[in-house]
């Protein structure tokens, strides 16, 4: 008789302490992962494509342009690193060493600016999460004005391609290098 007198009072308390009754219903909050599982790239893959972009960006500036034995030199540590997907000191210091002074210097200059702007952006970070809707709305308004010119047309259109160039290919930024580098080295 005392066993079923406190039986239900026992269940109930330990529902309650363990969680299974709840008072209000739980609202579904997305799950947050830690700073190292969200990013898509880690610090060595981010290396190896911004001096992927640093040498593309190089080659179209007029005095900048890698040269055929720079290529030559260049593709095999460039389809390693592409290959495994980082990218060692080592292999960015023999990459540097190939350049010429003033590609070093575009190259320093490019690094420096990179840096510059990801410390701005992460000193003017705004967690979105916070914000009100109508904050939200605001700062979006705010960003397409900046987009635009006084006229309404975009500050930046999107780029055109010459008669006789092919469009963009989507390729990535790897692909891109290794093939640049592949022509000027049959040149």
């Amino acid at each position: 008789m005392i066993f079923k007198r406190w039986f239900l009072p026992i269940v109930m308390i330990c529902l309650i302490v363990s969680g299974c009754v709840s008072a209000k219903p739980q609202e579904d909050k997305p799950a947050v992962l830690p700073p190292a599982e969200e990013e898509v790239q880690n610090l060595s893959e981010k290396q190896l494509v911004l001096l992927f972009q640093i040498l593309m960006q190089m080659d179209k500036r007029e005095g900048l342009a890698i040269s055929k034995s720079q290529a030559t030199v260049l593709l095999p540590i460039i389809r390693k690193n592409s290959s495994e997907g980082i990218l060692t000191n080592a292999d960015q210091k023999k990459i540097v060493d190939i350049l010429t002074p003033d590609q070093k210097q575009f190259y320093d200059d490019y690094q420096e600016r990179v840096k510059k702007k990801m410390q701005s952006a992460k000193k003017e970070k705004i967690n979105l999460d916070e914000l009100s809707e109508s904050e939200r709305e605001k700062l979006i308004k705010e960003f397409k004005e900046r987009r635009k010119g006084e006229d309404g047309q975009p500050l930046h259109p999107p780029p055109s391609h010459k008669a006789g160039d092919e469009p963009p290919s989507g390729k990535n930024v790897e692909q891109q290098l290794i093939e640049l580098l592949e022509a000027k080295a049959k040149q």
